[in-house]
C-alpha cells in the first residue's frame, strides 16, 4: 500500500462587501471572464461576501431567499465593508 500524501487546507475568512451603489446593475459570471454568459444581475447596494480574487476578478456569495449562491463580478464593481 502506497502512503497518501497529506493536504493542508488554509480557512480564510469571508470579508463582506457589497455591490457598488454607483452602479445599477452587476454582472455575475460563472468564471472570472467575460467569455460566459451572467448567471445573475445584482443590483446596486446588494450586501456580499468576497470569497477570493483571481486578478481583477472577486468571488462573490450572495443570498435569494434561503438559498445562497456564488459566481465572479469584476473587482472594480465591490466595495470591502467594514463590521
Amino acid at each position: 500500500m502506497t502512503p497518501q500524501a497529506s493536504v493542508t487546507v488554509t480557512t480564510i475568512p469571508l470579508v463582506p462587501g457589497k455591490i457598488t451603489p454607483r452602479q445599477k446593475y452587476v454582472n455575475v459570471r460563472p468564471e472570472p471572464s467575460t467569455g460566459k454568459k451572467p448567471v445573475a444581475v445584482l443590483s446596486g447596494g446588494k450586501y456580499v461576501e468576497v470569497l477570493g480574487r483571481e486578478g481583477t476578478w472577486v468571488k462573490i456569495r450572495w443570498t435569494r431567499g434561503k438559498k445562497a449562491h456564488e459566481g465572479w463580478v469584476a473587482g472594480k464593481f465591490v466595495d470591502t465593508v467594514t463590521p
